[in-house]
């Protein structure tokens, strides 16, 4: 998954979203773009599109910055 396509499946999601500029080195949570309802959402979403599972990812990381979210998609 591209960093491009990942922005656009977060934007489409959340509207509140579409306005605001992200970077790629952010944190989601730490740096308040989805709170942590939204984050488990847009997670089930990636898990039902099995390009994520979170078990996994919880044992190698323990943030949620997009870039290592992406490095885990793209390793698979």
């Amino acid at each position: 998954m591209t960093k491009k396509k990942f922005l656009d499946l977060l934007k489409k999601k959340f509207i509140h979203l579409k306005k605001n500029k992200i970077n790629i080195e952010q944190d989601l949570l730490q740096d308040y773009i989805l709170d942590s309802l939204e984050l488990m959402q847009f997670i089930s979403i990636l898990e039902k599109k099995k390009i994520f599972n979170l078990k996994d990812y919880a044992k190698k990381d323990d943030n949620f910055k997009i870039s290592t979210i992406l490095n885990f998609i793209n390793k698979k």
